[in-house]
């Protein structure tokens, strides 16, 4: 008998959510076990045709879930708390895990927000700054609000009660903006409430023909792999979310109903003032070689991707798509990919949130491993034909509606690993537009 688990994603194509749902596809071993990412955008979103991803949250109605988890931070943007704990409830009867962001009624996996703040502005304290500017996240979020208390705590017992704040959305848009008001004022550190808007502020500040460390310090919150990346190793705290993912599935699996918290990490790196931290050789030529190969295999998936968009330019057909579709998995080694569609071909979204999908869809395209798996019809709450789902080696799938604007035509699915690569966007964009 399989059990299967659900998780609600906003999105799969940043490092953020990646660190998420792949850390968690790896926890996931019991053959009894499937989890199911939603991918879809943030509820009610006003950006674009964003909204109409939403629909394939609906399939979780129909499907016999032991439990879901909710990406709430970054889905419940547009909407808040009581209209998106409506929501879920409108989506599942199944017990739900929240991480980061309360919702009642659900259990909740967070990281200690406050400590990490503290944490961080100590250290800036440490340095002996005194004049201080703060970029917080939107005022309705939790996370804003521990995130903040932590820096004010820390301040105010260094007795510092002036120093300049403002508000942004958690984007690097919104630091970007926000920083070009904060840099009017004289001003030691910048503190971010993440680390997207801090690469905003660090764009600002070149602007302006500041040095980060040398003119102001800057610090972020969440250690994501973009900054990790950038010329001045950047000093933030680090949120483990991908054991967060994972402390939430076992409590779902364990049936354990009391909320979790997990220590944040202070990473001193350079961007707050500090020295250059001594690496060893051997170390340094261990990272330069870890991000030549991600290099590497950036550039292969971009010509893979040039040669993709050309290759469906020729296609006329469902069989020449279907053609396409198999040379492109063999070329990228995946292992799964499926095609679920609507039998009489496409049905209008009106509005995504009240969307039902019927009982019964099209398998119209499987793909495993290097042969082609045959065409039927099956009941849409299982997510792909029981044989196919049941006798795989996989125990993670990602799904993703299949849509244009407000025109849906099913849904599409594939494994977490071939999920990874970046030509599997332009193959999801493509099949859209066919």
């Amino acid at each position: 008998m399989i059990s299967l688990y659900g998780m609600m994603l906003s999105t799969t194509e940043n490092l953020y959510e990646e660190e998420i749902w792949s850390k968690l596809s790896d926890y996931v071993t019991d053959d009894h076990d499937r989890i199911l990412f939603f991918c879809g955008r943030p509820i009610d979103s006003t950006y674009e045709d964003e909204a109409y991803s939403n629909v394939i949250f609906n399939l979780m109605k129909l499907m016999p879930l032991k439990g879901c988890i909710s990406l709430t931070g970054s889905l419940n943007y547009y909407v808040g708390s009581d209209a998106y704990k409506t929501y879920l409830n409108h989506l599942t009867q199944a017990p739900v895990v929240s991480l980061s962001v309360p919702i009642e009624g659900a259990c909740l996996v967070q990281c200690d927000n406050y400590i990490g703040s503290y944490e961080v502005c100590k250290h800036l304290l440490s340095h002996g700054y005194r004049r201080f500017g703060i970029i917080n996240g939107p005022s309705y979020s939790p996370e804003s609000s521990a995130r903040f208390k932590g820096y004010f705590d820390a301040l105010k017992e260094h007795d510092i009660h002036d120093f300049q704040c403002c508000e942004g959305d958690f984007s690097e848009t919104s630091g970007y903006e926000q920083a070009k008001q904060l840099l009017l004022h004289p001003l030691d550190a910048i503190m971010c409430a993440n680390d997207q808007m801090a690469m905003g502020v660090i764009r600002a500040m070149k602007e302006k023909g500041l040095s980060v460390a040398k003119d102001i310090a800057v610090v972020g919150f969440d250690d994501i792999e973009q900054v990790r990346l950038l010329e001045l190793p950047f000093t933030t705290v680090k949120q483990p979310f991908g054991d967060m993912a994972c402390k939430a599935f076992d409590l779902l699996k364990h049936n354990c109903h009391d909320d979790q918290k997990v220590p944040a990490q202070l990473i001193v790196r350079e961007s707050c003032g500090c020295p250059k931290a001594f690496q060893s050789i051997e170390h340094e030529e261990q990272e330069k070689r870890f991000y030549m190969s991600k290099y590497s295999q950036s550039l292969h998936e971009y010509t893979l991707t040039l040669r993709l968009r050309s290759s469906f330019d020729q296609v006329s057909s469902h069989q020449q798509l279907y053609d396409v579709i198999d040379e492109y998995m063999e070329k990228l080694m995946g292992h799964e990919l499926h095609l679920c569609l609507f039998e009489d071909r496409r049905q209008l979204i009106n509005h995504a949130i009240e969307f039902n999908w019927p009982t019964r869809m099209h398998y119209a395209y499987g793909y495993r491993n290097g042969k082609r798996l045959d065409q039927q019809v099956f009941p849409t709450f299982h997510g792909l034909p029981i044989e196919v789902m049941s006798v795989s080696d996989e125990h993670a799938f990602l799904f993703y509606p299949i849509h244009q604007n407000h025109i849906l035509y099913g849904y599409m699915v594939t494994d977490s690993n071939t999920a990874k690569y970046r030509v599997f966007t332009s193959l999801k964009g493509k099949s859209r537009q066919r």
